[in-house]
């Protein structure tokens, strides 16, 4: 059977009446990719395909730890780049490369780069890699620039994790955000609509969701179904941990005797290459989600 059989197969069996079923997208921006009409209510499902596990759970602007009052007093990831003119350094070191034709966008002249060096995935490694081994003159300079941007702007999101740890974190705000993310709210505009909602209506949010991952490896659809966890999650308090030398944070979990690791995110550049452009905040399940899911029949 192939997957998308596998995957509405899946979704027939966890809906008694399905009077309709559309796409809306692939994308973060929508809830899910699927809304699923049952005649009284509309469940949004969205489709995860993955190698293994349950992939990347959000896609952020990098700026929502601040936006959202997590920390208070912090500033944002942009503030802190401007106040070190992280687009001045990242534009001078980008411009020691002599391109052909008018190549005055940032994105543009790191995709040459990359071009140059017959990169598409992992560029700082495979940049460090062709260093090491027998590049041309124009190879050589071309990594040179990507691991003077990539090893300049991982110092400085270090700094920037630096910053927001020595500022007190907020709570209340953190245990909403991570209940709205585990809810499907997976963008900026998504998480600001619903942030007015009190923590114990959040529920109802929720109830219309369902996440469905199908794994191209095993060849299975597997579904997540957060109702079943989610008012246990409600009553935990929830803090952020830093790594030392690390570019990603761990949210904590306190159920009262113990500390555990819910989700992990990660500052992250997503195109081109770390530096360049559309900065991010990417969110992981972890130890506490993983076992919950596992507990209600993921």
């Amino acid at each position: 059977m192939e997957m998308g059989e596998l995957l509405a197969q899946s979704i027939e069996e966890d809906f008694n009446r399905i009077h309709e079923a559309r796409h809306v997208g692939n994308s973060y921006a929508s809830v899910g990719d699927i809304v699923v009409n049952t005649g009284d209510r509309e469940v949004f499902a969205e489709v995860k395909s993955v190698e293994s596990g349950t992939g990347t759970l959000s896609n952020l602007g990098g700026n929502v730890l601040t936006e959202f009052g997590l920390f208070e007093g912090a500033i944002s990831w942009t503030k802190f780049r401007d106040r070190r003119n992280h687009s001045q350094w990242v534009n001078n070191e980008l411009d020691r490369f002599d391109y052909p034709g008018n190549r005055g966008d940032r994105e543009e002249k790191a995709g040459h780069i990359k071009n140059v060096l017959d990169i598409t995935r992992n560029t700082y490694p495979k940049a460090r890699e062709i260093l090491e081994g027998n590049p041309t003159d124009d190879e050589q300079l071309a990594a040179e620039i990507v691991r003077n941007i990539h090893e300049r702007d991982t110092k400085e999101r270090l700094s920037y994790l630096d910053h927001l740890e020595s500022c007190p974190q907020n709570q209340d705000n953190i245990r909403k955000f991570i209940l709205l993310i585990i809810a499907g709210q997976h963008t900026h505009s998504q998480i600001k609509q619903h942030w007015s909602i009190q923590v114990d209506e959040l529920e109802s949010v929720l109830a219309n969701y369902r996440v469905y991952y199908a794994n191209k490896q095993d060849h299975t659809v597997r579904t997540k179904d957060p109702t079943g966890y989610f008012t246990e999650l409600a009553t935990y308090d929830y803090s952020i941990a830093f790594n030392e030398g690390n570019t990603s944070v761990k949210v904590i979990a306190d159920d009262g005797n113990s500390e555990r690791l819910v989700m992990r995110g990660q500052l992250y550049w997503g195109n081109k290459f770390q530096g360049i452009a559309t900065p991010r905040l990417n969110t992981f399940e972890e130890e506490v989600l993983t076992e919950l899911n596992d507990h209600v029949g993921l």
